[in-house]
């Protein structure tokens, strides 16, 4: 803004200096042509006089014709007669000569004018030449001893005038140079008053931008002007900001320090490395946030060894709590159901009376392990991978619909033939959904071959959180995994 002020305002300084200069010049040149002309005519009148004052006996006594000339400002002269016949002539700075030829025709012609017997008499004839402020006369000599009436043509330059010309430029350039200081000044004065503060405020927002908080607009604002009024206006604004962010500061260092102790109370539901080693199993769980809405443990109902893994929708605080809400009714369901199908529908069932709204749910699949046999519900989870001891891979379909999204609903329990030896992969969503900023995922054929590679748990579960993390440079999703061996 700055730029395009100030070339504006050169622009209209220079319209200014050029249109105020003229105006100047030609008014000076107006007033300097109108008193040439006054005065050449008035030079004229003197000549004229001074020579008719003459002896017409002594017309011939050039010296005194000289004297007369010269001191009214004639350069040169020719002296002629009525036929156009030159006497004499005197250039500029030279001796008074005689002279032969004729003179230049208009200059014969304008002594027509000159006659006693012309229509309309005049004394003298003028020629102005406004360039260099000259004037050409022609007017009658007085009689003396010429045979027919003698005539002079003179030209008269007044070194005056040139001077006061030369002058005129000067003038006009000292006008012009004044007009463009007394802009130069007004420019500084304005930046110093506009420009200056407008440049501080700018500055300070600028820092404000970048996260200084307590960049202010500094001047003294004691002008009370509408630029002192915006300074004053941003620096309550920036307080205000300043003071609010130190208040979401503090509320979001409390907040974080409430995450942190929900993780840490979150990190104690999972199964601890006592009860992972029980179950040959490799576990990780990796949140989005700081609390995960994944879940997984190992439970008991009716005499029989169980696994519960769970992702609820969402992610965060309402995630966690969803999975929190599930533990808890876990606790009192496997003390009362005794089948994968009842778990379900009781967990089911807890939710919706607890949360009350179809907004919160989660997928989840109980598993029960009955000797050589796996019943199971899978609840709209990722189906769970059991890979067999001798290879063969068995795939645990959905059985009914995520957990808490309508009461009147019906489980339909699976169950499938495992033995010791074989082992069963859970995960959530976030390891085969999220996708790459190419749009590539990471597919359940990728983590099947993993798997197949790698015998250990603990080294198949690393070296698929090493193909994802290759994949993905940001997580968008909880993402866990738990590898375990059928008992």
């Amino acid at each position: 803004m700055r730029l395009r002020i100030g070339l504006l305002y050169l622009a209209l300084s220079v319209v200014n200096i050029v249109i105020l200069t003229a105006m100047i010049f030609e008014n000076q040149l107006d007033m300097l042509r109108l008193n040439f002309r006054l005065q050449s005519d008035r030079i004229a009148g003197t000549v004229l006089t001074r020579l008719e004052e003459l002896d017409p006996s002594r017309i011939d006594d050039l010296n005194t014709l000289d004297r007369v000339l010269n001191e009214n400002h004639i350069i040169s002269y020719v002296i002629f007669t009525e036929r156009g016949d030159k006497l004499f002539e005197k250039a500029k700075e030279a001796s008074v000569l005689p002279a032969t030829g004729q003179i230049e025709e208009p200059v014969r012609r304008s002594v027509l004018q000159l006659r006693p017997t012309a229509l309309i008499r005049q004394r003298y004839t003028i020629e102005l030449n406004e360039s260099d402020y000259s004037a050409q006369y022609t007017m009658s000599l007085p009689g003396g001893r010429f045979e027919q009436p003698g005539y002079i043509h003179a030209i008269m330059r007044i070194a005056d005038f040139e001077a006061r010309y030369r002058l005129l430029y000067r003038q006009a350039a000292l006008a012009a140079g004044l007009v463009f200081l007394a802009h130069l000044i007004f420019a500084l004065i304005a930046i110093r008053i506009f420009f200056r503060r407008i440049g501080l405020l700018a500055h300070a927002s600028e820092h404000l931008a970048e996260g200084n908080l307590a960049a202010r607009a500094s001047w003294t604002m004691n002008r009370m002007d509408e630029v002192d009024l915006l300074g004053t206006t941003f620096n309550h604004m920036a307080q205000k900001i300043q003071s609010t962010v130190d208040a979401l500061s503090g509320l979001n260092t409390e907040i974080q320090n409430e995450l942190t102790i929900g993780k840490e109370v979150q990190e104690q539901f999972l199964p601890d490395a006592k009860s992972l080693a029980k179950w040959n199993a490799a576990a990780i769980s990796r949140p989005l946030r700081e609390v995960s809405g994944d879940v997984y443990t190992f439970f008991q109902a009716g005499g029989q060894d169980g696994v519960f893994f769970a992702d609820a929708s969402g992610h965060g605080v309402s995630a966690a709590l969803i999975t929190s809400l599930a533990l808890l009714s876990l606790e009192r369901i496997q003390e009362t159901a005794y089948s994968a199908e009842e778990m379900a529908l009781q967990m089911n069932a807890a939710i919706i009376n607890h949360l009350k709204t179809s907004m919160f749910y989660m997928t989840g699949v109980f598993a029960l392990f009955d000797g050589d046999r796996i019943h199971y519900v899978n609840g709209g989870h990722p189906a769970p991978i059991l890979i067999r001891k001798n290879g063969d891979i068995e795939i645990l379909d959905p059985t009914g619909p995520p957990l808490g999204i309508k009461r009147d609903v019906s489980f339909e329990a699976g169950s499938i033939e495992a033995s010791s030896g074989d082992r069963l992969f859970l995960y959530s969503d976030g390891l085969i959904e999220s996708p790459s900023p190419e749009g590539t995922v990471l597919d359940i054929e990728d983590v099947v071959n993993i798997l197949m590679d790698h015998p250990d748990p603990t080294e198949a579960v690393n070296q698929i959180m090493v193909a994802l993390d290759a994949l993905l440079p940001v997580v968008r999703d909880d993402i866990s995994i738990l590898y375990l061996g059928v008992p």
